[in-house]
Protein backbone atom coordinates (compact mmCIF):
# COMPACT_ATOMS: atom_id res chain seq x y z
CA UNK A 1 0.00 0.00 0.00
CA UNK A 2 1.39 3.13 -1.05
CA UNK A 3 2.00 5.71 1.96
CA UNK A 4 0.36 9.35 2.48
CA UNK A 5 1.90 12.12 1.16
CA UNK A 6 4.04 13.85 4.54
CA UNK A 7 4.05 17.34 5.58
CA UNK A 8 6.13 18.81 8.22
CA UNK A 9 5.48 22.37 7.97
CA UNK A 10 2.79 23.69 10.28
CA UNK A 11 2.15 26.33 8.18
CA UNK A 12 0.10 23.79 5.93
CA UNK A 13 -2.17 23.05 9.10
CA UNK A 14 -2.94 27.30 8.96
CA UNK A 15 -3.49 26.85 5.63
CA UNK A 16 -6.70 24.54 5.71
CA UNK A 17 -7.99 25.99 8.74
CA UNK A 18 -9.64 28.42 6.19
CA UNK A 19 -13.41 27.01 5.69
CA UNK A 20 -13.21 27.46 2.10
CA UNK A 21 -9.65 25.71 1.48
CA UNK A 22 -10.90 23.15 3.96
CA UNK A 23 -13.99 22.57 1.39
CA UNK A 24 -12.00 23.19 -1.47
CA UNK A 25 -9.23 20.50 -0.59
CA UNK A 26 -12.43 17.90 0.05
CA UNK A 27 -13.54 18.32 -2.76
CA UNK A 28 -10.83 18.20 -4.75
CA UNK A 29 -10.26 14.54 -3.46
CA UNK A 30 -13.09 13.42 -3.70
CA UNK A 31 -13.18 14.56 -7.86
CA UNK A 32 -9.46 13.27 -8.46
CA UNK A 33 -8.97 16.47 -10.19
CA UNK A 34 -10.53 19.97 -11.66
CA UNK A 35 -10.78 23.43 -12.66
CA UNK A 36 -11.31 25.92 -10.45
CA UNK A 37 -14.53 26.84 -12.35
CA UNK A 38 -15.99 23.76 -11.44
CA UNK A 39 -14.89 23.55 -8.12
CA UNK A 40 -16.76 27.28 -7.86
CA UNK A 41 -19.40 25.66 -9.02
CA UNK A 42 -19.30 22.66 -5.97
CA UNK A 43 -19.09 24.96 -3.45
CA UNK A 44 -21.16 28.32 -4.64
CA UNK A 45 -17.95 30.72 -4.09
CA UNK A 46 -16.20 32.84 -6.76
CA UNK A 47 -13.91 31.19 -9.15
CA UNK A 48 -11.42 34.31 -8.64
CA UNK A 49 -11.64 33.40 -5.00
CA UNK A 50 -11.51 29.71 -5.71
CA UNK A 51 -8.11 30.52 -7.45
CA UNK A 52 -6.99 32.33 -5.12
CA UNK A 53 -7.42 29.92 -2.48
CA UNK A 54 -6.27 26.97 -4.58
CA UNK A 55 -3.08 28.61 -5.08
CA UNK A 56 -2.35 28.42 -1.33
CA UNK A 57 -3.02 25.13 -0.82
CA UNK A 58 -0.56 24.32 -3.54
CA UNK A 59 1.98 26.75 -1.86
CA UNK A 60 2.20 24.32 1.24
CA UNK A 61 1.80 21.05 -0.66
CA UNK A 62 -1.59 20.11 -0.69
CA UNK A 63 -2.27 20.00 -4.08
CA UNK A 64 -0.88 20.66 -7.43
CA UNK A 65 -1.67 21.69 -10.82
CA UNK A 66 -2.52 18.94 -13.68
CA UNK A 67 -1.94 20.52 -16.42
CA UNK A 68 -2.03 16.52 -18.62
CA UNK A 69 -6.01 17.11 -17.58
CA UNK A 70 -6.23 20.45 -20.14
CA UNK A 71 -7.12 19.69 -24.45
CA UNK A 72 -6.44 22.50 -25.21
CA UNK A 73 -3.58 23.51 -22.43
CA UNK A 74 -5.42 26.76 -21.11
CA UNK A 75 -7.14 25.08 -18.22
CA UNK A 76 -5.44 25.28 -15.27
CA UNK A 77 -6.92 21.44 -13.75
CA UNK A 78 -5.77 20.83 -10.27
CA UNK A 79 -5.07 17.77 -8.58
CA UNK A 80 -4.43 16.67 -4.64
CA UNK A 81 -0.47 15.95 -3.93
CA UNK A 82 -1.12 12.78 -3.36
CA UNK A 83 -3.58 9.79 -4.33
CA UNK A 84 -3.13 8.51 -1.05
CA UNK A 85 -3.46 11.91 0.98
CA UNK A 86 -1.33 13.60 3.45
CA UNK A 87 -0.33 13.13 6.64
CA UNK A 88 1.73 15.59 9.26
CA UNK A 89 4.76 14.69 11.31
CA UNK A 90 3.02 16.63 14.55
CA UNK A 91 5.30 14.96 16.75
CA UNK A 92 8.25 16.35 15.00
CA UNK A 93 6.82 20.02 15.45
CA UNK A 94 8.31 22.54 17.30
CA UNK A 95 6.26 24.24 20.26
CA UNK A 96 4.75 27.06 18.12
CA UNK A 97 4.05 24.12 15.23
CA UNK A 98 2.15 22.25 18.14
CA UNK A 99 0.09 25.09 19.37
CA UNK A 100 -1.17 25.09 15.14
CA UNK A 101 -1.63 22.01 15.57
CA UNK A 102 -4.30 22.34 18.20
CA UNK A 103 -6.13 24.97 16.86
CA UNK A 104 -6.10 22.89 13.74
CA UNK A 105 -7.34 19.90 16.17
CA UNK A 106 -10.36 22.11 17.53
CA UNK A 107 -10.88 22.67 13.99
CA UNK A 108 -11.40 19.05 13.15
CA UNK A 109 -13.29 18.37 15.94
CA UNK A 110 -15.98 21.29 15.34
CA UNK A 111 -16.11 19.81 11.86
CA UNK A 112 -16.79 16.22 13.09
CA UNK A 113 -19.83 17.81 15.67
CA UNK A 114 -21.30 19.56 12.93
CA UNK A 115 -21.54 16.94 10.42
CA UNK A 116 -22.79 15.11 13.27
CA UNK A 117 -25.32 17.01 14.34
CA UNK A 118 -26.86 17.84 10.82
CA UNK A 119 -26.92 13.96 9.54
CA UNK A 120 -29.42 13.65 13.07
CA UNK A 121 -31.14 16.70 12.17
CA UNK A 122 -31.20 15.26 8.27
CA UNK A 123 -32.38 11.74 10.06
CA UNK A 124 -34.74 13.39 12.24
CA UNK A 125 -36.88 16.00 10.28
CA UNK A 126 -39.23 15.83 7.57
CA UNK A 127 -37.00 16.54 4.20
CA UNK A 128 -35.82 14.30 2.33
CA UNK A 129 -32.69 15.16 1.34
CA UNK A 130 -32.05 13.01 -1.06
CA UNK A 131 -28.50 11.59 -0.25
CA UNK A 132 -27.22 8.63 1.70
CA UNK A 133 -26.37 9.01 5.18
CA UNK A 134 -25.31 6.13 7.67
CA UNK A 135 -23.16 6.12 10.82
CA UNK A 136 -21.54 3.41 12.65
CA UNK A 137 -20.31 3.17 15.80
CA UNK A 138 -18.49 -1.13 15.59
CA UNK A 139 -16.77 -2.07 19.10
CA UNK A 140 -14.02 -4.40 18.34
CA UNK A 141 -12.09 -6.80 20.81
CA UNK A 142 -8.46 -6.45 18.95
CA UNK A 143 -5.02 -6.22 19.74
CA UNK A 144 -2.76 -3.35 18.82
CA UNK A 145 -1.54 -4.93 15.69
CA UNK A 146 -5.07 -6.63 15.14
CA UNK A 147 -6.42 -2.56 15.07
CA UNK A 148 -3.75 -1.92 13.23
CA UNK A 149 -4.10 -4.23 10.37
CA UNK A 150 -7.72 -3.66 10.25
CA UNK A 151 -7.36 -0.13 10.00
CA UNK A 152 -4.92 -0.90 7.11
CA UNK A 153 -7.62 -2.69 5.10
CA UNK A 154 -10.48 -0.27 5.54
CA UNK A 155 -7.98 3.00 4.46
CA UNK A 156 -7.46 0.48 1.43
CA UNK A 157 -11.65 0.06 0.72
CA UNK A 158 -11.60 3.68 1.23
CA UNK A 159 -9.00 4.50 -1.50
CA UNK A 160 -10.69 2.22 -3.52
CA UNK A 161 -14.19 3.99 -3.86
CA UNK A 162 -12.09 7.19 -3.84
CA UNK A 163 -10.60 6.01 -7.13
CA UNK A 164 -13.55 4.77 -8.46
CA UNK A 165 -14.95 7.88 -7.87
CA UNK A 166 -11.98 9.52 -9.80
CA UNK A 167 -12.75 7.42 -12.62
CA UNK A 168 -16.19 8.20 -13.22
CA UNK A 169 -15.61 12.01 -13.17
CA UNK A 170 -12.84 11.66 -15.48
CA UNK A 171 -15.00 9.54 -17.86
CA UNK A 172 -17.51 12.16 -17.38
CA UNK A 173 -19.90 10.22 -15.51
CA UNK A 174 -21.35 13.19 -13.41
CA UNK A 175 -25.17 12.13 -13.08
CA UNK A 176 -26.02 12.37 -9.32
CA UNK A 177 -22.58 12.34 -7.78
CA UNK A 178 -21.32 14.69 -5.14
CA UNK A 179 -18.51 14.41 -2.65
CA UNK A 180 -19.38 12.27 -0.09
CA UNK A 181 -16.84 12.13 3.62
CA UNK A 182 -16.56 8.95 5.55
CA UNK A 183 -15.05 9.31 8.94
CA UNK A 184 -12.99 6.70 10.91
CA UNK A 185 -11.34 6.90 14.13
CA UNK A 186 -9.66 3.58 16.11
CA UNK A 187 -8.81 4.04 19.10
CA UNK A 188 -9.53 2.15 22.72
CA UNK A 189 -13.13 2.39 24.53
CA UNK A 190 -11.14 4.00 27.40
CA UNK A 191 -10.38 7.56 25.49
CA UNK A 192 -14.10 7.98 25.27
CA UNK A 193 -14.15 7.58 29.06
CA UNK A 194 -14.82 10.42 31.66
Amino acid sequence: MAEPKSLSDPRSLKAIAHPVRSRLLYELYARGRARAVDLAAAIDVPANSVSFHLRELAKYGLIEQAPEASADGRDRWWRPASEEGVRWNIREFDESGKATARVWGEHATARVHRLVDRMFEAVLGEEDHGVFLNQNDMPMFLTRDEAARMTEELVDLLGRWTRHGWERQQAGDLEGRRAYITLTYTAPQEFLDD
